[in-house]
C-alpha cells in the first residue's frame, strides 16, 4: 500500500515512517512489558496481546484502501490452507528442535529438526503445484529482491533477540528492575527514529540502498561487539548507552534501504505477495534467530559469558548482511518503484 499510494520523495518518507512505527511499537512493548511484569507478573505480558490484537484488527477493517484494492481482491483466490499449515508447523517444530538441542536433548531435537525439514520440503512441493502459490516463483526473480529478503531475515535474527539478551544483561547482570530496564531501552529507539526519519531518506537518494545497508550493518556489528563486553561491574553509560548509539545509528541507516531492496521492481500483480514475503522473513528470522541463540548459550554456566556470546553471534549475522550488500553493489541502484511498476508494503 505504501509504495503504490505515494510518489517520489513522499514514498521514501512514507516507508521511513512505516519502518519507524515498527521500531516505536517494539520499544513501547518493552517499556509496557516492564511495567506489566513488575505490577502484574510475566503472564500479563502474554495476556495483553489479546486486546491489542482486537484493536489492531478493528483499525485495519476501518482503514480506507487505495484505488485498485478492489481489483486486487477480485483477482485473489482462496488461501491454500494445507500449504499454510505445512510451513507454519515446520517453523514451530524447527524452533522446538533448536531449543531441545540447546538443552542437550539430542534425540528429541534431532527428530524435530528432521521433521521440520520434511514438512518444509512438502510445503515447497505443494506450493509449486498450486494454481495460486503462496510464494510465486516470479516474485523472487530479481537478485536484489532475493538478497533484500535474506538481509531482512538476518536482520530479524539479530535485532529481535537483541532486546531479549539486553534485557537479561540489564536485569541479571546490572540488577535493574523490569521498569528501569524498559526505560533503559529508550536511547535505542529515540536515536534510531531520528536517524531513520531525518537522515536515511536523504542518504538513500544520494548513495543508494546497497551502500547504506553495508554501512549500517558495519555500525551494527561494532555496536553488538561492544555490547558483548558488559559485565556486572559495568556502568550504564559505558556498557549500554554508548553501544546503543552505534546499534541505533546502524539500524536506522540499514532498515529503510533494506526494505526498499525487498520490493524493488516487483510488478503490481505481485505487490501483496512481495510485502508478505518481506514481513514473513522478518518474523521468521526473529523467531528462529532467538531459538538458535538461546540454544547456543543455554549450556554456559556464567550468564555474562552466555550473553556476550549471543551478542557476538548477532554481530556476525549483521556482518553477513554487509557482505551481501557488497556482493550486489555492482547491480544498478534499486529505486523506490514507480506507480504501475512497484509493490506495496
Amino acid at each position: 500500500m505504501v509504495t503504490t499510494t505515494f510518489e517520489e520523495e513522499a514514498r521514501t518518507r512514507a516507508l521511513a515512517w512505516w519502518t519507524a512505527m515498527s521500531i516505536a511499537g517494539g520499544t513501547a512493548g518493552n517499556l509496557c512489558g516492564g511495567v506489566l511484569t513488575e505490577v502484574f507478573g510475566w503472564r500479563s505480558v502474554l495476556l495483553v496481546n489479546v486486546p491489542l490484537g482486537v484493536i489492531a484488527s478493528t483499525l485495519v477493517r476501518r482503514a480506507s484502501l487505495p484505488a485498485g484494492s478492489a481489483r486486487s481482491r477480485a483477482r485473489r483466490g482462496r488461501l491454500d490452507v494445507g500449504a499454510a499449515a505445512l510451513v507454519t508447523t515446520a517453523l514451530m517444530i524447527a524452533a522446538f528442535g533448536l531449543g531441545a538441542t540447546g538443552e542437550r536433548r539430542w534425540t528429541a531435537g534431532g527428530a524435530a529438526l528432521v521433521t521440520a525439514v520434511i514438512l518444509f520440503a512438502a510445503f515447497v512441493r505443494r506450493d509449486r503445484r498450486s494454481p495460486l502459490p503462496m510464494v510465486p516463483a516470479g516474485v523472487l526473480k530479481g537478485r536484489v529482491v532475493r538478497w533484500g529478503n535474506v538481509g531482512i531475515l538476518l536482520a530479524g535474527a539479530a535485532l529481535v533477540p537483541m532486546w531479549f539478551f539486553l534485557s537479561l544483561q540489564l536485569q541479571v547482570l546490572l540488577g535493574y528492575p523490569p521498569v528501569i530496564a524498559g526505560l533503559a531501552f529508550l536511547p535505542h529507539t529515540v536515536i534510531q527514529l531520528i536517524v531513520g526519519l531525518r537522515w536515511t531518506p536523504l542518504l538513500l537518494r544520494r548513495f543508494g540502498a546497497t551502500v547504506l545497508v553495508a554501512t549500517g550493518s558495519l555500525l551494527l556489528a561494532a555496536g553488538f561487539a561492544w555490547q558483548s563486553l558488559l559485565v556486572p561491574e559495568s556502568s550504564y553509560v559505558a556498557a549500554v548507552l554508548l553501544p546503543a548509539v552505534l546499534i541505533a545509528v546502524g539500524a536506522g541507516v540499514m532498515n529503510l534501504p533494506l526494505t526498499t531492496m525487498t520490493v524493488a521492481g516487483v510488478p503490481d500483480s505481485m505487490a501483496g505477495t512481495a510485502s508478505g514475503i518481506m514481513n514473513c522473513a522478518k518474523q521468521i528470522g526473529g523467531g528462529i534467530g532467538l531459538a538458535v541463540l538461546v540454544a547456543a548459550t543455554a549450556g554456559m554456566a556464567e550468564p555474562a559469558t552466555a550473553y556476550g556470546v549471543a551478542f557476538v553471534i548477532m554481530a556476525g549475522l549483521v556482518a553477513l548482511i554487509g557482505v551481501g550488500a557488497v556482493l550486489v553493489a555492482r547491480i544498478p541502484r534499486p529505486r523506490i518503484p514507480q506507480p504501475g511498476n512497484g509493490s506495496s508494503v
